[in-house]
């Protein structure tokens, strides 16, 4: 964790945050390199405040999980995670990402399914088969790490697309994951469900 960070005098947003003032995310430039990314923010009273105390220890859990799942071509990177106490009584801790201009892949679906025609879907097989063998070897390595990582999470909104021609995929997002041991059985529930049948699955093994 860096402290002493001025968030707003190293980064500049691109666009709205979403979100509220405990929790948000949104597109960054970082002003000396011109770097573009993703920060997703805390904000925790320093007098105390349990939902956003609750939220900062996900953050710190998250970088956590992402710098043991490292890996240059499945797991979006954690670039860095700091700590702005500039702001009076309140501190921001941010967790830097880069930016991936290709969107999640809930986003190429549902730009698929507007496009493309009737009897034209089959023309996508090749990436889909893809973008399966990616996430599949993602998910090998992460199960592989030493302690073994669980995303616990894996749906569209979670995969970034670097370049779908290439399979390029990643995963992000390792909130609830969890680092377990090798003799561990872990269970996922279903959260939601949804008319799309996609949405209803869990991929998580």
């Amino acid at each position: 964790l860096e402290r002493g960070v001025r968030i707003d005098k190293e980064y500049v947003a691109v666009g709205k945050r979403t979100g509220d003032d405990s929790y948000s995310t949104g597109r960054y430039v970082h002003r000396a390199s011109g770097r573009e990314c993703m920060l997703k923010m805390v904000s925790v009273s320093v007098v105390g405040d349990a939902k956003a105390a609750s939220l900062l220890a996900q953050l710190s859990r998250e970088a956590r999980r992402m710098a043991q799942a490292a890996h240059p071509l499945y797991v979006v990177p954690v670039e860095r995670l700091m700590e702005d106490t500039s702001k009076n009584g309140r501190s921001v801790v941010a967790l830097e990402t880069p930016w991936i201009a290709g969107g999640d892949l809930r986003g190429w679906v549902d730009e698929r399914r507007a496009n493309v025609g009737d009897g034209e879907g089959d023309a996508d097989l090749p990436a889909i088969g893809g973008v399966f063998n990616q996430l599949l070897k993602a998910l090998e390595h992460v199960h592989g790490r030493k302690p073994c990582i669980v995303h616990r999470d894996v749906k569209p909104e979670n995969v970034l697309v670097r370049d779908i021609a290439r399979f390029d995929v990643a995963l992000c997002d390792f909130g609830i994951a969890r680092a377990v041991g090798p003799s561990a059985e872990v269970r996922s529930c279903l959260l939601y469900t949804s008319d799309a049948a996609d949405d209803s699955l869990r991929v998580d093994l």
